[in-house]
């Protein structure tokens, strides 16, 4: 936008050239300390280069001053008519139009209308006209002193009231909902990890906040938290770059291990090549060529075909307490197992991929009050917990 300062005695050429222009420049009140001055507002995007040329001529050859928030050499080239400082008010919403019509019905003013929505005169006249254009009815009545509404306005009005008063319930309604702490939450997670680490930790949470609902959902699939509308979830594993907020809480990796028992009856192993002859159990997701395992500090590899295979971390874990044979499971499984005697490492340095572990939300900065609680009570207590931190 920008604002031509024209001599107040020119008032014949503003008037002129107004009424030429008027659809690109608005006449307004003298400025400041400068009574002898009228301002013409260049306020269209769409700005005409010959009227640029022609504004230009002119103040040069009167010796007219722009105001300081005009350039004289973007005004010169036309430029300022291609990059206006503002949004054109010649491109209304319906939106509005509607709250133009509603502050003029309440005041019964143009003038007052504009002074309280900041705006110019022939603004609220063009959005009036637009909506009588577009209803196809004469909506105001005006006069020298005054504007009166007709009948189709009356109605109109309670119409155009009844649709903002919902918009504005509606945003109310978010804001509020932000911040309420009840209501339901969904969470999912690799179904051995929610089994295992969650289900008390979501137990405890329920009843510090028992006004949140929480429905679980424990899978190996990974779910869309958008489509599925998924709360939060828990991840295993190197994450792709996405829009979600991740919050990495822990980390994991394979082991070795079998129980006391096991070893009492089948002797340790001093070295790694004796796997080759040892019953493997592991998780059914190796090929036929079986698992590679490699071993850094013995600067030595090699292959081994589990004797027992379940679908379920559960099935090899039971199998290994049970004492049937030497087990690949990841570390935060039996963590709580080692520490009860139960099972025993075997080869620690064995060479392994480290697993991240990681919660994230799709919610980004919008996150409710609700999923910022579970969200921060889960990394809190996730983050504290050893068995996710690789320490025997």
């Amino acid at each position: 936008m920008a604002l031509v300062c024209l001599p107040r005695q020119q008032s014949r050429f503003t008037i002129s050239f107004a009424n030429v222009c008027h659809r690109y420049v608005a006449p307004s009140e003298s400025l400041a300390g400068q009574p002898d001055t009228l301002q013409l507002r260049l306020a269209r995007a769409d700005f005409p280069g010959i009227i640029s040329i022609f504004v230009r001529d002119y103040c040069l050859k009167q010796n007219f001053k722009l105001l300081p928030t005009c350039d004289n050499k973007r005004i010169q080239s036309g430029a300022f008519a291609r990059k206006p400082c503002g949004r054109s008010r010649t491109n209304m919403s319906k939106l509005e139009e509607m709250s133009i019509f509603m502050k003029v019905i309440e005041h019964g003013s143009f003038s007052k209308a504009a002074d309280i929505l900041g705006v110019s005169p022939p603004t609220i006249t063009r959005a009036i006209n637009n909506l009588e254009n577009k209803l196809g009815s004469r909506l105001l009545l005006r006069s020298t002193r005054n504007v009166q509404a007709t009948e189709a306005a009356e109605q109109y009005y309670n119409d155009c009231k009844a649709i903002i008063d919902a918009i504005h319930d509606a945003e109310e309604k978010i804001k509020s909902d932000k911040n309420d702490i009840s209501g339901k939450l969904t969470i999912t997670s690799p179904e051995n990890f929610g089994q295992k680490f969650l289900v008390q930790l979501i137990g405890e949470f329920s009843e510090i906040y028992s006004d949140i609902r929480i429905n679980t959902i424990f899978t190996d699939k990974h779910l869309n938290l958008v489509s599925d509308k998924i709360n939060i979830a828990v991840r295993l594993g190197e994450l792709e770059d996405s829009f979600y907020v991740m919050t990495r809480v822990g980390m994991s990796k394979k082991v070795l291990c079998a129980s006391p028992e096991y070893f009492r009856m089948n002797g340790f192993p001093q070295h790694p090549s004796e796997l080759s002859s040892r019953k493997i159990i592991s998780i059914s997701d190796f090929n036929d060529n079986g698992i590679l395992l490699e071993f850094p500090s013995y600067k030595t590899s090699i292959r081994v075909t589990p004797s027992l295979s379940f679908n379920t971390e559960r099935g090899v874990l039971d199998a290994a307490i049970s004492g049937y044979g030497i087990a690949i499971l990841m570390y935060h499984d039996v963590y709580e197992h080692i520490k009860l005697d139960q099972l025993q490492i075997i080869f620690p340095d064995i060479q392994t991929n480290i697993i991240p572990i990681s919660i994230l939300h799709s919610e980004g900065n919008k996150i409710t009050k609700r999923t910022r609680l579970l969200y921060d009570f889960l990394v809190d207590r996730l983050r504290s917990n050893p068995a996710l931190s690789l320490k025997a």
